[in-house]
């Protein structure tokens, strides 16, 4: 029985026979009973169904640790939960510390082994002091100053902690002081989370299972019969009147870019009578996919001789036969995205073999694709320097200043902010990035939004600790996002994947200036480095499974030296591939530090290839300043410009995959890749790149 109060879910105890086990179900953990086992269904909020004494419940590092859901102890001065609806789940923890050394303490139970990023959600006041997080007497972090002229809940990034082995930890904060304007040493304690550092967020591999998009059989006893809604794709050799041929077709998800593999499987229904012996079938490639189940017929069929990717011994019916495809889809993968098959059988076999045809459903043909999940890694990098800069005092630095402003009014009242990160330890494919900036204070122009501009800053040597108005870095780079900074405490995600992939690719910093619509009026300060727990933060989600293909923003393409003539190009398969056709050039904006041991990885598959197709980088947007290109097809040779790659691809010869050694040929600093179909004589090119990487080799 409960000995808690009736219905309560967060603390109490549970009674069995002689056993009395403390529980708290808000905390995600379990009861430490091993006898007797017992059923227990409700951890918290998650509600999720344990057998304890057989297993511990370990808390999801998703989820925050709710202060109020934990079991706490203090000093003896005292604490309380406040409701709040900005609060985690809508209440938060008062500690009503009256002095130094006071301490409030939390009890987190079965933490795996690991290192962590510990994030504590507060909230600032007048009346709050100053406290140190240490973790089983171990301080993490620097103190955290709580108090601020105004309430603003947000999220601090405290510090790194490494458990050796799972474990429980006690959580204990302690008042240092308070800020000369506080007027007590209060702390408030909303949640606590726990992010592994340097843990895999993806799996090695990942799974598709694709249903055909068509699929039928003809029969040339029925020529002119479709059989396009059949549940059965029926295969035999025969003699005149007895031959059925069969015909599949996947289209291939956007979302898969690269293969580990490919397996078909086709599941056997029913077996014809001929007796014993091999039903052999064979499953070959069909190179045409422009076909219609819904009318195809024996008199209009699609060819039947296609390459021969395997032969099965399908004799078992209710079997799934899976048959290895990797190949041929990933040839398919890199040209259209579709995949067809034809089933037939050696001449004369004379053994009918019935599959199930996608209307058989639970039974239908499956196309199962691995795809490789790049493995990443989550790294929190803080700002090396930030700064702002204001017109009405153009030779004064702020540099050392806890805030940076950003305004845009009248003569004297402009500032512009400025946050640079360095991007050394970024040693692989950057997979996405978050600027993660909080607001500090606003003005009292009053209400409304008060709009800022994260922009682009391509200058990277600016000093915050000498930069003024009059030597200020350009504001003026490309516009990434317009946040509204209205709500202080508040914390501003920004997506930056493609500008820190850019930069950490080039020169290995990343600048950003926030600036305001001109004459908007509406004054705005964001914490500093500064400030600890409240840094301008880079989050940076990496992958450490090598390169991953390069997936193209459409709108950073450009024409290249106004070589185009008439053609176009497309972008495919999620973004991850170009067709140029014609006689077409495009640049794209790639800044990239070319060195000797940069590579190129790029698959070809053209039917016509023109005098010249080519792949390589520019910085200038002029082709003949210099050799920057690699020739990877074509008939005209400038070699001085476009080094030859030995042998040439040829056209109609299939998707091929080309590594390139491209830091042998040039080195050198550039702003764009190039993408080059040149084809003057008769402006019939047809060639796509696609999986293309850039990286250095080890």
């Amino acid at each position: 029985a409960f000995s808690g109060s009736e219905g309560s879910y967060k603390t109490g105890t549970v009674s069995f026979d002689a056993s009395t086990v403390q529980y708290r179900p808000g905390s995600g953990t379990d009861p430490a009973l091993m006898n007797p086992s017992i059923a227990w269904n409700g951890i918290g909020d998650e509600l999720d169904s344990l057998t304890f004494g057989q297993t511990k419940g370990y808390h999801s590092l998703s989820t925050p640790y709710e202060a109020e859901s934990l079991m706490v102890t203090d000093s003896g001065e005292g604490h309380a939960l406040v409701a709040d609806a900005s609060a985690n789940g809508g209440e938060w923890l008062r500690f009503d510390a009256d002095s130094v050394g006071d301490y409030v303490e939390f009890n987190l139970l079965y933490l795996p082994a690991g290192t962590y990023s510990v994030y504590v959600q507060d909230q600032t006041a007048g009346d709050q002091g100053i406290y140190q997080l240490s973790v089983d007497g171990v301080d993490v972090g620097l103190p955290v100053d709580q108090y601020s002229a105004s309430v603003a809940n947000g999220e601090v990034a405290i510090g790194e902690l490494t458990l050796a082995a799972d474990t429980s930890a006690v959580f204990r904060f302690t008042v240092t002081g308070k800020d000369a304007a506080s007027s007590d040493y209060k702390l408030s304690i909303d949640t606590i989370r726990l992010a592994l550092v340097g843990s895999m967020v993806e799996e090695d591999t990942e799974f598709y299972d694709v249903l055909p998009d068509a699929d039928t059989f003809v029969h040339d006893d029925n020529p002119n019969t479709n059989f396009g809604t059949d549940t059965r794709l029926i295969v035999k050799d025969s003699n005149p009147g007895y031959d059925r041929v069969s015909y599949l077709r996947f289209a291939i998800p956007t979302e898969v870019t690269e293969l580990a593999g490919a397996k078909l499987k086709l599941y056997v229904e029913t077996i014809g009578g001929e007796g014993s012996g091999a039903r052999t079938i064979e499953i070959r490639q069909l190179a045409n996919d422009v076909w219609d189940e819904s009318t195809m017929t024996w008199n209009t069929r699609e060819a039947s001789n296609g390459i021969l990717i395997a032969s099965i011994d399908a004799g078992t019916a209710g079997s799934i036969y899976e048959i290895d495809v990797s190949d041929y889809v990933d040839q398919e993968l890199a040209g259209d995205g579709t995949v067809s098959f034809v089933l037939v059988q050696p001449t004369g076999a004379n053994r009918m073999v019935i599959f199930a045809s996608r209307e058989n459903v639970g039974k239908e043909p499956i196309l199962e694709l691995e795809t490789p999940v790049v493995s990443s890694t989550v790294s929190d990098i803080i700002s090396e320097a930030d700064t702002y800069v204001r017109d009405g005092t153009p030779t004064t630095n702020y540099g050392s200043d806890l805030g940076m402003a950003v305004k845009d009014a009248s003569s004297g009242y402009d500032r512009i902010a400025y946050v640079r990160f360095p991007l050394s330890s970024i040693s692989s494919s950057v997979q996405g990035a978050t600027l993660k900036l909080r607001v500090k204070a606003i003005g009292g122009e009053g209400p409304g939004a008060r709009y800022v501009e994260v922009r682009q800053l391509a200058d990277d040597a600016w000093d915050e600790s000498t930069m003024t108005w009059n030597t200020r870095a350009s504001s003026t780079g490309t516009l990434i996002e317009t946040i509204d900074a209205r709500t202080v405490g508040e914390v501003h995600e920004i997506d930056v994947s493609a500008y820190v992939a850019q930069e950490a690719a080039s020169d290995g910093y990343v600048s950003f200036a926030l600036t305001q619509p001109t004459n908007h009026v509406m004054y705005v300060v964001f914490n500093t480095r500064e400030e600890n727990g409240y840094e301008p933060t880079l989050e940076v989600e990496t992958s450490t499974g090598g390169a991953g293909a390069m997936v193209f923003e459409p709108s950073d393409f450009s024409d290249y030296a106004a070589q185009s003539g008439s053609g176009a190009m497309t972008l495919g398969s999620g973004n991850t591939s170009i067709q140029l056709t014609g006689n077409y050039w495009r640049r794209y904006a790639f800044p990239y530090t070319v060195t000797a041991d940069t590579v190129i990885e790029v698959t070809v598959d053209a039917s016509d290839v023109g005098e010249l197709t080519s792949i390589g980088f520019d910085a200038d947007n002029d082709y003949t300043t210099g050799l920057s290109h690699v020739k990877l097809a074509g008939s005209q040779s400038l070699d001085q410009y476009f080094a030859p790659i030995s042998p040439l691809y040829t056209a109609g010869s299939g998707p091929e995959t080309i590594i390139i050694p491209i830091g042998s040929y040039f080195t050198g600093t550039m702003t764009h890749m190039t993408f080059v179909g040149d084809d003057d004589a008769d402006e019939s090119i047809n060639v796509t790149f696609s999986n293309i990487k850039v990286y250095e080799s080890q």
